[in-house]
C-alpha cells in the first residue's frame, strides 16, 4: 500500500466514513474506483485528490506527501472556503491546459507540484485585483 492510500484511509475515517463504500457513494464515485485508490492499486488523477481533500477536509500536501502531519491538519468540518475552491478549480484547469497545449504527461506527484504552481499564480493575481 502506498503513503498516498494511508493517508486517504486516514482522513477517510477522520472525516466519519466508516467505509470505503460509504465514502465513495458519499463522493459520487464507483466504488471499485475509489477502493483501487485506497488499496494503492491505482492511482488517482489529480482532480480525485482535489476532490478527496475537500471533502475528508484534509489539505493537498498533507494528502499527497504528507506534510504537516498530525491530527492538526485533519479539519474536523465540512468548511472549504469558497475562494479556495475556485482558485483550486481554476488551478486544475490550468493545469490540464498545459499539458494539453504541451503534450505531456507528468506523474501524480509532479501533477500535484503543477497545480501548485498554478494555485500560487492565480491566488497572487486574485491577491494583486
Amino acid at each position: 500500500m502506498t503513503l498516498l492510500a494511508d493517508r486517504l484511509i486516514d482522513a477517510r475515517k477522520e472525516a466519519g466514513f466508516k467505509t470505503a463504500r460509504a465514502a465513495a457513494d458519499a463522493l459520487s464515485i464507483g466504488y471499485s474506483t475509489y477502493a483501487s485508490h485506497e488499496n494503492g492499486s491505482r492511482k488517482p488523477k489529480a482532480e480525485e485528490i482535489a476532490q478527496y481533500a475537500r471533502r475528508f477536509s484534509v489539505s493537498l500536501e498533507w494528502l499527497l506527501h504528507g506534510k504537516n502531519t498530525g491530527k492538526e491538519t485533519i479539519v474536523k468540518n465540512d468548511y472549504v472556503p469558497i475562494l479556495e475552491i475556485d482558485i483550486l478549480m481554476l488551478s486544475i484547469e490550468a493545469h490540464r491546459n498545459e499539458l494539453q497545449e504541451r503534450d505531456l504527461q507528468l506523474d501524480i506527484e509532479n501533477e500535484a507540484k503543477n497545480i501548485a504552481y498554478h494555485y500560487s499564480k492565480i491566488a497572487d493575481q486574485k491577491l494583486k485585483s
